[in-house]
């Protein structure tokens, strides 16, 4: 397990970036023949971007449901 910070507007700390590299490496490493410069490590970068992305999709949403549920609750009563 490696854990990394990641901003929720997408900036990469310090230890996202080494994880990043650390991928290329094995990567590269594992597939001798490849040419892995610029373009895996942009890759890498986007899905990472995506899956932060998505986490804060899942976020925003449960926060609307909730404040929509606690809206309709003081309606009723």
């Amino acid at each position: 397990m490696l854990a990394y910070a990641v901003e929720s507007y997408g900036a990469f700390g310090e230890q996202a970036m080494e994880i990043i590299q650390k991928i290329r490496n094995t990567y590269q490493s594992s597939h001798p023949d490849g040419d892995f410069n610029q373009p895996l490590h942009r890759r890498l970068v986007q899905h990472l971007g995506v899956a932060l992305q998505k986490g804060n999709a899942v976020v925003a949403r449960a926060g609307a449901l909730r404040a929509r549920q606690v809206a309709m609750r003081l309606v009723q009563h």
